[in-house]
């Protein structure tokens, strides 16, 4: 397949969350759960097969980091479950700005002015953004927006602390390692949360699974060999396809908050992580 298609197709695809939680609508542990399940139960098939040795090298890292990233979405499906699509899919949208943050932290990567100014401008989006909302806890979209904050921070945060272990393992290690945890620790809330879901509701849910946690990752991965930094970050429009499916199938309203705050979030994400590929 021509890596581009690939990478829009990852686009479309990712593109598709926020509309899946909606049409679901499954506690935020239920959908975490599918979320995790779905790709550790296919890849420890395939990892098994190929005879891969798991769990060798740091396991408490890996255990650590696969906890991380499963309260990282639980907290990511509680935005889409009290926000907008629209509002929750632009505050998970700032991973570009916290990776830039952390990297210079944690990595000592060099903070140069132009990755200042993106930082303070990506956070100016976000001001513009949340103008529009009440800053009240009894504000769902608030609510939802400062959890989809705290789960792109956290996302970017594991991504810097852990990336050169990572980098030890294929993607498709990784991917497995990043899930297997989440998949044990949410079981549980698949019988407690009533009612159980629906045959309709686990097919769906089993199905997202499948493609926005493995399908498009194998995409993505793939077309990033043969493609350049630039490219690669055609994959963001799944933001604006998020916000697009919410208009048209939720009839979600886009304020001009909304809109002039995605904007600048959206154009200093693709600067910024064009700046960081450069790194």
């Amino acid at each position: 397949m021509n890596p581009y298609v690939e990478i829009l197709t990852v686009s479309f695809i990712w593109g598709l969350s926020g509309t899946f939680v909606k049409i679901l609508h499954l506690p935020s542990t239920t959908l975490t759960f599918f979320r995790v399940a779905v790709p550790t139960i296919i890849l420890y098939i395939y990892l098994s097969m190929k005879k891969t040795r798991l769990f060798r090298g740091n396991i408490k890292f890996l255990l650590l980091a696969s906890f991380l990233n499963a309260v990282r979405l639980l907290l990511y499906y509680m935005a889409y479950n009290f926000a907008t699509i629209g509002n929750a899919t632009l505050a998970l949208s700032t991973t570009a700005i916290f990776i830039c943050i952390f990297s210079a932290i944690f990595l000592k990567e060099k903070m140069t002015m132009k990755k200042i100014l993106l930082i303070f401008m990506g956070f100016a989006g976000l001001c513009v953004l949340y103008s529009g909302q009440p800053i009240s806890f009894h504000n769902k979209d608030f609510i939802g927006m400062c959890v989809g904050l705290v789960s792109t921070a956290m996302y970017a945060a594991t991504v810097v602390i852990f990336k050169h272990e990572l980098e030890r393992f294929s993607k498709t290690e990784t991917v497995f390692y990043q899930n297997v945890v989440g998949a044990f620790v949410f079981l549980p809330f698949l019988f407690i949360n009533h009612p159980f879901p629906a045959v309709w509701q686990i097919s769906l849910a089993s199905f997202s699974a499948l493609i926005i946690g493995l399908i498009a990752f194998v995409l993505y991965f793939s077309a990033l060999k043969r493609v350049n930094a630039t490219a690669s970050s055609l994959a963001m429009v799944d933001s604006v396809i998020n916000v697009l499916f919410g208009v048209i199938l939720f009839h979600e309203h886009l304020t001009p908050t909304m809109i002039a705050g995605g904007l600048i979030i959206f154009l200093t994400s693709i600067i910024i992580s064009g700046e960081l590929r450069k790194t």
